[in-house]
């Protein structure tokens, strides 16, 4: 099972922010800022990692498919060219008023 780097990274926002929320109800912080600063500063450093693996990993990704594309319009490129080759020489044998072979 493969886990995308963003959805942890939301996960732990997530979690960060009912930590805050936690907070408030428990505490009656709603007038203390310095309370709440942990939840969210857990709840922004997940998102930022979760990013900092995310964006490489999306980088390689789209490299990795247009290289495959590229190999693949190649491949492509000479499986025509074998047809062609295959076909000029079939009709070459053959020559004219040659029946195909069966």
């Amino acid at each position: 099972m493969r886990v995308e780097p963003q959805l942890l990274g939301l996960l732990g926002t997530v979690f960060g922010m009912i930590s805050s929320f936690n907070t408030i109800v428990h505490a009656g912080a709603m007038g203390r800022p310095e309370l709440l600063a942990g939840g969210i500063a857990q709840a922004l450093l997940t998102t930022a990692a979760g990013l900092c693996v995310a964006i490489p990993a999306l980088i390689a990704y789209l490299y990795f498919i247009s290289r495959v594309d590229r190999l693949i319009m190649s491949i492509d490129a000479l499986g025509q060219q074998v047809v062609d080759l295959i076909s000029a020489e079939a009709s070459s044998t053959r020559g004219p008023g040659r029946a195909k072979a069966a």
